[in-house]
């Protein structure tokens, strides 16, 4: 996945002409790779228990945001940013 991670970040870079900040660039995912490679890149891991992996599993990882279903993900975003 951080191949995967890491190629999207630098097309979204090239397309819009600029350079994400880490501390503001997010990976929405949901397996313990995504949270892996959002790590490694020092972007914002946000997990979302839709998948294969519950939330327990997930939260082994250490996410910066833990969410049960994509319901949760403008208010959770949004608290986080303050």
């Amino acid at each position: 996945r951080y191949q995967i991670v890491a190629k999207a970040k630098l097309e979204l870079e090239q397309l819009h002409h600029t350079s994400f900040d880490p501390r503001n660039t997010y990976v929405v995912g949901d397996t313990p790779s995504d949270i892996r490679a959002a790590e490694r890149l020092g972007l914002i891991s946000v997990a979302v228990a839709t998948g294969h992996y519950n939330i327990y599993e997930l939260k082994q990882e250490k996410p910066d945001i833990l969410l049960t279903n994509l319901n949760q993900l403008r208010n959770s975003l949004e608290n986080f940013i303050k």
